[in-house]
């Protein structure tokens, strides 16, 4: 596995990391041989945030394998003492005297920027975990290009993950990437594949590799995905002409209206599982498979998108700006007139597993 030098950190990361957002929805059994399989194939650099539920914890494993492993996590808070208690939190979870990179989480408006630098703020508190010897470097994630554009000015961070794939092109346009590497910020590529919507993998992992980034971090639920994903970078690292002009037409089909299943938007006060809904739309709109995506609503989605009181609490959460209410009128329109409701099981990707499981990602509310 190849390394590169993550910014002015110095720390050496595989190129492809792990992502551990999407542990979340595997057994503990599940994710330690996961994890430790990930390491042994080449994977140093593993990323997660107090707000994934058992993420962390589930990455414990991980604890006894000292420098062969770096580490990141990640506080949704904008105060110090919120910071503090989440970062105390996550060592106990992690089973960690030290994490190797901290990060503001999901830094995504200008008001936010403001209140993490402000005195009293979350950078402070950072900086003075980083003092105590309790965190190694300190990061910051964003979704809005303006907004990481700004964070970075202010050469307050050592890092920097934002998503890069051949839709989300204008962090790259407006020269958050660039601005990055003038200032030795490494940068980190989080959703290669778009949640999903960027296919094939091998293809979007090369795309977002191909940038001026240190390494990506899509999130693998499966040996499969995960040996998959290692087998395609050791073919090669960037995209061919082919797959470049694929991407590009996968792109333009795309457009800016896609969820990327980060689950910022749950949960829902009626119990919708909007990133599963908008898989089964996406299974109709861009795939051409609608009989494959009535079926699929019908056995993965346990409240119908027609159950939405129209609140909108998932679009001031939305870190897309995404019109979540009009895309599940869409859902309705397309994907319930076949009837509703659903079979015994919920299928999330290839696995079955009960309805009484699916249960939305709990937010920090710091």
């Amino acid at each position: 596995m190849e390394l590169r030098i993550l910014g002015r950190t110095g720390l050496q990361v595989s190129v492809l990391g792990f992502g551990g957002i999407s542990i979340q929805s595997i057994s503990p059994k599940e994710a330690e041989q996961l994890l430790l399989q990930a390491v042994k194939l080449g994977i140093n650099f593993f990323d997660t945030a107090r707000a994934y539920t058992d993420s962390e914890r589930k990455m414990k494993c991980l604890a006894g394998l000292g420098s062969r492993v770096i580490l990141a996590t990640k506080s949704l808070a904008r105060d110090a003492d919120g910071l503090r208690r989440d970062l105390e939190a996550s060592l106990e979870e992690l089973g960690r005297e030290k994490v190797d990179l901290y990060q503001l989480h999901n830094v995504s408006k200008k008001e936010e920027l403001e209140r993490v630098l402000a005195r009293g703020g979350a950078l402070e508190g950072a900086r003075k975990a980083q003092e105590e010897g309790l965190v190694g470097f300190v990061g910051i994630s964003s979704h809005n290009a303006d907004t990481a554009l700004e964070a970075l000015r202010t050469g307050e961070f050592d890092t920097l993950q934002v998503p890069v794939n051949v839709v989300e092109s204008h962090y790259e346009e407006k020269g958050v990437l660039r601005e990055a590497g003038r200032r030795r910020v490494g940068v980190i590529a989080m959703k290669p594949m778009g949640g999903g919507a960027i296919h094939p993998a091998p293809a979007a992992l090369r795309y977002a590799l191909s940038r001026e980034v240190a390494t990506v971090i899509p999130g693998m639920r499966t040996l499969r995905e995960l040996e998959e994903n290692v087998a395609a970078l050791e073919e090669r690292l960037f995209p061919d002409d082919r797959e470049m002009e694929a991407l590009r037409r996968l792109a333009d089909s795309l457009g800016d209206r896609f969820c990327r299943r980060c689950q910022y938007c749950l949960p829902c006060p009626e119990g919708i599982y909007i990133p599963q809904v908008f898989i089964c739309l996406a299974t109709w709109r861009w795939r051409g498979e609608p009989e494959r995506a009535v079926e699929l609503y019908r056995r993965s989605v346990p409240v119908p998108a027609s159950a939405c009181s129209g609140c909108g609490s998932c679009e001031e959460k939305c870190p897309y700006n995404l019109p979540v209410r009009d895309m599940l009128s869409e859902a309705v329109a397309l994907l319930e007139w076949k009837g509703w409701p659903p079979t015994t099981g919920v299928e999330t990707g290839e696995a079955m597993i009960p309805t009484s499981e699916l249960k939305p990602t709990p937010r920090n509310k710091s």
